[in-house]
């Protein structure tokens, strides 16, 4: 049974700790990709002629702007990774031990997780509010501040 998830969640894909190291770099070797359909906005480029080495780019882009956008990416193609072998040539990291491998983190007092995201029950304490007459009295303040037009 699948578990229930709130509709505004992300859907993610599980990564493999296993490297394999016998990969070679995608300026030796460029991937082989598989072109899904993308949002209206988007739409697929290459940096090389022979329809390797993919970048997403904006769909609504001029052509001389579009030309002169992957020509300035073409040129530092280095710097881009395709693969984990380009990841861990340019990082020098053990991919299996970065950060960005976890199952779950805690950003922002939120827990994040491939289930999505949910406060930190941690940070959450268990503590009674009186709404006083002096909190109304400042709510009435304030909301009176912000309907009022401003003096200039």
């Amino acid at each position: 049974m699948q578990e229930e998830r709130p509709p505004w969640t992300h859907q993610f894909e599980n990564l493999s700790m296993e490297i394999n190291s016998g990969t070679k770099p995608s300026l030796e070797c460029p991937p082989k990709v598989e072109l899904k359909e993308l949002p209206s906005h988007l739409k697929y480029a290459f940096l090389e002629d022979n329809e390797t080495l993919l970048i997403i780019i904006a769909s609504n882009l001029e052509e001389d702007q579009e030309k002169a956008f992957v020509k300035v990416l073409g040129v530092h193609k280095a710097a881009i990774g395709w693969t984990f072998a380009d990841l861990k040539d340019k990082l020098g990291v053990e991919l299996g031990k970065s950060h960005f491998m976890v199952q779950e983190g805690i950003v922002l007092g939120h827990v994040v997780s491939s289930t999505g995201m949910e406060v930190d029950q941690a940070k959450i304490k268990d503590v009674t509010f009186e709404f006083t007459d002096e909190c109304l009295q400042a709510f009435d303040s304030l909301n009176e501040k912000l309907v009022e037009a401003p003096i200039l």
